[in-house]
């Protein structure tokens, strides 16, 4: 309020409240509905009113918006005043708040601090355009946007928002309750509310100081932190050698912030939040999903079901969007990829795994730990490169020539992977005209016995009409020949496929042949069904004996390995059943339940060595050769890797001494015109200069 209103609001106080309106109360109508002569309509359930209701609420918060945006700038001005003079947040020198002699006005105000809570009169001076702008003056934030009563200290509010930022699970109302046990006085839920719409005026005033440093740093411009969120990966030098990838990134979504979608107005909050690296909804919602096969279905009470980020491989976010009344679909990595080509060209690669969940750093956290990030990497790299003397006495002793070798390799072991993705279809086909002649000779047999039945008569059937005794065997004939029938037409189609012209008959090579394969089909389905059930209980075992697993959850994977060996010995039986079948020299060894539960790691369980036996002939398929060839490529990604590294090395201690040189420059700047922003500027200085001393140790 302006010193005007403030008086006014005193005279208003103080003024004779028997003044006669005219207004006359209209007793007789409530006598007449107190005695029931009169209908009052009002129903049992309610709401008649809830729309007036409903309006009378939009028009309070339209109210307290328009009063509170008015009172912004001078607050955010008086917000800059205070701090230049007492430090960052007031905790440099702790104002006592005496009022001086030469003060025009005072007002009382309730001041909760973090270890005291009482009444003290805050100065009223000439300069100060509202009651707010005075009381954030003097580093209090009132809880309303009229009438102030009770304000918080700054200073409460910023160590509330630097703890929040480290444990996002403290709540407020546990922080309040904290400090009413400090206050030693009683809790109420208001205090809940009056804390929070402080805390969101803090938290605004921050931001919009925050604009007003990048204002002044000439860094206000469209996707500028897009494109110099990391000094690493976009920071530029003169004549830097040209990568594959100027810009490595990954991308994934996270399922739990959501935000409920509010139906009553009351509940609408207009806060919105920075947009210096979220993607606009309208952008997101233009990309069309491209596969119905993406849709994740969402709970319908969540507006926001969470969010999709974008991160540079050094962990800073690069872009967000929040996922709106949907699942994890296509159209957000869609739509990130075409912002992020757009804003920062071609060259970028990126990676996205739909299974993971990620996790939100601060920003300041990544940035404090990049140099020893860097470090740790070039280490790794310098370690690997040791193995190349180890890998050329290998290849000696395998009678390896040259590292190409390798590459060859590789190409075998990806067209095989790619062969075991399906099965030629002339052999499939094949396998199924044996088995539709399998099942074609024993239909066969069926309807002949089904024809040669004979009708034996006894005292008992005697009893019984003749009509019911001949019947089931008509309808076992009529069976009998359907399925005959039906085998006999899928038999001609397989032939008319196949251009065979006379069935194949036992002892013929092709029979023999492709039962073989059939066999092996079936051997191979066993190994598999064996193979994923056990690796699925390595899985849970490895899961059970971990560190920080909880003890319900260990119950859990108990009771699910009990119910999963069942099926395990289910998988045995069949494994053992198509191993005997196989018939090969030397068969396939039987497995036991005692030999399968007392697998410990996933290199015990070899299984798929026997199922393809022809690949395991190849070098590179033998332990010795899957060794060279992850140590050889391993070479190559550290190779690469130093080669970045350099790049980037190069760019952060750059990045650090230009960062410097113009901060500096701008603080020197702006003492003469704005003291109060370079104060400002000084401070987003001291934020990132307390970690650049450890960056240049661990680079030089």
């Amino acid at each position: 309020m302006t010193r005007e209103e403030l008086q006014q609001l005193h005279d208003l106080c103080s003024a004779d409240v028997g003044v006669d309106d005219g207004w006359e109360d209209d007793s007789a109508r409530f006598e007449g509905i107190f005695s029931g002569a009169e209908q009052l309509e009002i129903s049992n359930a309610g709401g008649e009113f809830e729309d007036v209701l409903n309006e009378m609420v939009r028009d309070w918060e339209g109210q307290k918006a328009e009063k509170k945006h008015a009172q912004d700038r001078p607050m955010v001005d008086a917000y800059m005043l205070w701090e230049s003079s007492h430090g960052p947040q007031g905790l440099d020198n702790l104002e006592e708040w005496k009022v001086a002699e030469e003060v025009p006005q005072r007002y009382t105000v309730s001041v909760v601090d973090l270890f005291w809570h009482k009444e003290v009169d805050a100065s009223i001076y000439p300069s100060d355009e509202y009651m707010t702008s005075a009381l954030v003056h003097q580093g209090l934030i009132p809880c309303t946007p009229i009438a102030h009563s009770a304000t918080i200290s700054t200073r409460t509010l910023e160590v509330f928002r630097r703890t929040q930022l480290h444990s996002p699970h403290l709540s407020t109302q546990a922080f309040i309750c904290m400090l009413c046990d400090l206050h030693q006085c009683p809790y109420h839920s208001y205090f809940i509310t009056q804390f929070t719409i402080a805390f969101n005026v803090y938290t605004d005033i921050l931001s919009e100081v925050n604009k007003k440093v990048w204002q002044a740093l000439l860094r206000d411009e469209a996707d500028y932190h897009i494109k110099n969120t990391c000094p690493c990966c976009m920071y530029k030098l003169e004549g830097e050698t040209k990568l594959t990838y100027c810009l490595l990134f990954c991308m994934d979504g996270n399922d739990s912030l959501k935000q409920i979608l509010w139906q009553n107005a009351g509940n609408d909050n207009s806060k919105v939040a920075s947009k210096e690296r979220s993607l606009d909804e309208g952008v997101v919602g233009s990309m069309t999903t491209a596969s119905a096969g993406w849709r994740q279905r969402a709970w319908g009470i969540f507006n926001e079901t969470g969010v999709f980020v974008a991160l540079c491989h050094h962990g800073f976010v690069l872009i967000a969007a929040d996922m709106v009344r949907s699942g994890e679909l296509a159209k957000y990595p869609l739509a990130i990829i075409k912002h992020l080509l757009k804003t920062l060209g071609a060259d970028l690669g990126g990676g996205y795994d739909i299974s993971s969940y990620f996790k939100m750093l601060d920003k300041n956290n990544i940035y404090e730990s990049l140099s020893q990030f860097l470090c740790n990497n070039y280490c790794q790299a310098l370690d690997i490169l040791q193995d190349q003397h180890a890998l050329q006495h290998a290849m000696t002793q395998q009678g390896i020539d040259s590292e190409e070798v390798f590459h060859h390799w590789l190409t075998e072991e990806r067209d095989h992977l790619m062969r075991l993705q399906a099965e030629p279809v002339e052999e499939m086909l094949q396998m199924e005209y044996f088995e539709k002649l399998v099942s074609l000779f024993q239909s066969e047999v069926k309807l002949e016995k089904a024809r040669t039945i004979w009708t034996v008569n006894t005292p008992k059937t005697l009893a019984s009409p003749l009509q019911d005794r001949t019947q089931s065997i008509e309808n076992a004939h009529c069976q009998a020949q359907e399925k005959y029938d039906c085998l006999l037409n899928d038999v001609h189609i397989l032939e008319s496929k196949l251009k065979i012209a006379q069935w194949w008959m036992p002892g013929t090579v092709e029979w023999s042949e492709v039962r073989g394969m059939v066999w092996k089909r079936r051997y191979r389905q066993a190994v598999d069904a064996l193979e994923a059930l056990v690796v699925a209980c390595l899985f849970k075992l490895t899961k059970m004996n971990m560190s920080e697993t909880g003890y319900k959850q260990c119950k859990h994977i108990a009771k699910a390995l009990q119910a999963h060996s069942q099926a395990v010995k289910t998988a045995i039986d069949n494994y053992n059943t198509a191993a005997a079948a196989l018939g090969t020299h030397p068969s396939p060894s039987q497995l036991t339940w005692d030999e399968v539960v007392h697998y410990t790691f996933l290199s015990d369980f070899n299984l798929l060595h026997e199922s393809q036996g022809d690949i395991w002939e190849k070098l590179w398929a033998k332990p010795i050769g899957r060794l060279m060839m992850d140590c050889y490529f391993k070479i190559q990604r550290a190779k690469e890797e130093i080669q970045q590294l350099n790049i980037e090395i190069h760019c952060l201690a750059t990045y650090i001494q230009d960062e410097d040189c113009y901060l500096c420059k701008k603080i020197e700047e702006y003492k003469a015109i704005h003291p109060a922003t370079a104060f400002q500027i000084n401070k987003h200085c001291h934020s990132h200069a307390c970690f650049n001393n450890r960056h240049l140790c661990h680079l030089i």
